[in-house]
């Protein structure tokens, strides 16, 4: 038993080796994706950025709108309770 332990040393120190290949591998694809990332934020133009803020929250305003004449609508339609009439 102990000659496999030892005859398997080699081994995980490449498995070890290879482990630490990717770790840095995969740090070094981080840190590219985060440059890209910063990159694109620089390359954004405010102003467009801001006229996409502004059609977005006109956009919410009239659905709001839409959505307050429902509920006006249906409680009109709907008969009032407690009437004389």
């Amino acid at each position: 038993m102990g000659e496999e332990r030892l005859s398997r040393i080699p081994e995980n120190r490449m498995f070890a080796l290879e482990r630490v290949a990717e770790a840095e591998k995969d740090r070094a694809g981080a840190e590219l994706d985060r440059v890209k990332a910063l990159k694109e934020l620089d390359d954004l133009d405010i102003s467009q950025l801001e006229k996409l803020v502004a059609m977005s929250n006109a956009l919410k305003a009239l659905d709001d709108k839409s959505a307050e004449s429902r509920i006006i609508s249906q409680q009109l339609s709907q008969p009032q309770q407690g009437s004389l009439l």
